[in-house]
């Protein structure tokens, strides 16, 4: 396969494997071993509160105590795939070293998603483009959007969908052959497909928005059967995680799904949705890097590229043209497919881990665009391989300095261990805490009985308790002791006034969302720890007292 980056230039030669090879490996082993010699501090920075969920989730699991968070029900609110990969980690390791090797785990699948944009550049004979590419997806869709290291399982999601897209791109290669082999290369898409279902269900839509472009395209017997057999093994697959989780746990689907779904939309959260997809990423004093913009454009710009005109000469080879156009359209309509979804279904806001298919679309669309590029005339020191692999190596570079220059900072996702700790040492081993937003490192550290009052870990019987807005009378009757919040400090939502009793408040639960809300009572008489914190919010847990509630 020829490895030029256009006619009459020179292969690059084993300098530009080498910047694949800083990227894939070097640049996660210098962070993995930072995180298991370095502060705790670094590796709570980096995790969402969400992933706290995963690892006590995984804890409990390996300890005997069965699929739950809080230790009071079962629950399957997590993405099953992650939530099973996180399990050989909970074995081996607790507590705080249990998250650091969370942390190496997505390092190793991070490897993973740069093998297969080695190989898919290296596929297309593209392997400059492709560092390039893969440099700029990892410094800035994956460090400033903060995706790859977050605890979460955008880890597995990327890498599953590149393995997803490179089936995609040698689709052609296997169909024409006879019924046999579409037939086998269908059930190998099917059973990658499958595995990037299980690790985010929502990105079953890239496999629809691909069998909608490939079939609006071509319509032979091999397709339609290679297809046919993708779809078969998927839907096996899918079937049976279902019936799994009915028998289990009394529903079909993840309850934390079924939870921010109560309620539905409005048209300002689904205004929100595609909002906060265009202007995600921060990086120090830029609080938006717009990186959902950023995708959208480099694909409309390589789908202009790959569609000739005029007899222009192909960018790569017909077929690869082609494949690599299906590819980016069916990855631009998944992501409209997903946030349509959620902005017709849900009022919750989208956190970073949801949009794994920007570094894809930086990878492919990029790929494309740099071909273009580096076939100009003035672009020849670019073409130079030094001058990619000095990229990789400011790519990686900027990665590991973010992450071992910069302090630990507090922030709401790790004061909520803080004040966990205190919980663990001013309150009985029995104790049963509920706390909502926020809930991860905090029932992580404490550990302690929980209901997670927003119902994304709890059970399918939970959510008839948030339909009713009966949260108060149902923390009685799980015999809550303690009422923790994490607010920030000066919020209006944050209280309100209980006419006729001074210095009791209505506290609305949950916060998220524009669903059914319930009033949880708390006093500050019963206030037995409040600590603000240096990002302006402040943790509080009062003594619960049923017989104040409001019905």
């Amino acid at each position: 396969m020829p490895t030029s980056s256009g006619p009459g230039r020179a292969a690059p030669g084993p300098v530009v494997p080498a910047g694949f090879v800083v990227l894939g490996l070097l640049y996660p082993a210098v962070l993995g071993a930072v995180a298991l010699a370095g502060s705790i501090g670094r590796v709570r920075q980096d995790f969402s509160d969400d992933a706290y969920y995963y690892a006590l989730i995984a804890h409990h699991l390996v300890t005997g105590s069965g699929s739950t968070f809080g230790g009071l029900v079962p629950t399957n609110g997590y993405q099953p795939l992650w939530q099973l990969l996180l399990l050989p980690v909970a074995a081996v390791a607790s507590g705080d070293r249990q998250l650091r090797l969370t942390f190496v785990l997505a390092g190793v699948l991070f490897s993973c998603f740069v093998v297969l944009a080695w190989k898919f550049a290296d596929g297309l004979g593209a392997r400059t483009e492709g560092l390039y590419a893969a440099g700029y997806a990892t410094a800035v869709g994956g460090l400033f959007g903060n995706q790859v290291y977050n605890g979460m399982e955008f880890a597995l999601v990327t890498p599953a969908a590149m393995l997803v897209v490179l089936l995609l791109l040698r689709s052609p290669e296997h169909l024409g052959q006879g019924r046999r082999e579409a037939v086998r290369h269908g059930a190998l898409l099917g059973l990658a497909g499958l595995v990037l279902v299980l690790s985010r269900l929502d990105a079953v839509a890239l496999l629809l928005a691909s069998g909608v472009v490939v079939l609006a395209r071509r319509r032979d017997r091999d397709l339609r059967c290679a297809w046919l057999t993708t779809a078969l093994v998927v839907v096996a697959g899918l079937v049976a995680y279902g019936a799994w989780n009915q028998v289990h746990f009394g529903t079909p689907v993840p309850v934390s799904g079924l939870a921010k779904a109560l309620g539905g939309a409005t048209p300002e959260s689904a205004v929100s949705v595609f909002r906060s997809y265009l202007s995600f990423g921060d990086a120090g004093p830029l609080t938006s890097l717009w990186l959902g913009l950023q995708a959208v454009l480099v694909t409309a710009v390589a789908l202009g590229l790959l569609r000739r005109t005029g007899g222009a000469a192909p960018l790569f080879s017909a077929p690869q043209d082609a494949a690599l156009s299906g590819i980016l359209q069916a990855l631009a309509l998944a992501q409209l497919l997903q946030l349509g979804y959620y902005a017709a279904t849900s009022s919750w806001h989208l956190w970073e881990w949801y949009y794994y298919y920007v570094p894809l679309q930086f990878t492919v669309a990029g790929l494309v665009v740099l071909r273009a590029v580096l076939r100009a005339r003035w672009s020849g020191v670019l073409s130079r391989p030094v001058v990619p692999v000095g990229a990789a190596c400011l790519a990686a570079a900027v990665g590991v300095g973010l992450f071992v220059l910069d302090d630990p900072r507090t922030s709401w996702t790790t004061s909520s261990t803080g004040v966990g700790a205190w919980i663990d040492q001013h309150t009985a081993p029995d104790a049963v805490i509920a706390v909502g937003d926020r809930a991860g490192g905090l029932v992580w550290a404490s550990r302690r009985r929980a209901v997670q009052l927003e119902g994304l870990v709890e059970d399918d019987r939970y959510l008839s308790v948030l339909r009713s807005r009966t949260i108060a009378q149902h923390l009685s009757e799980q015999s809550v002791d303690y009422y923790v919040r994490g607010d920030t400090l000066g919020d209006p939502a944050g209280a309100t006034p209980l006419p006729g009793r001074p210095g009791c408040w209505s506290f609305v639960e949950p916060r998220q969302g524009q669903g059914p809300k319930s009033s949880v009572v708390a006093c500050d008489g019963d206030l037995v720890h409040s600590a603000a914190q240096d990002d302006g919010s402040v943790w509080r847990v009062w003594i619960f007292r049923p017989e104040l509630q409001v019905p």
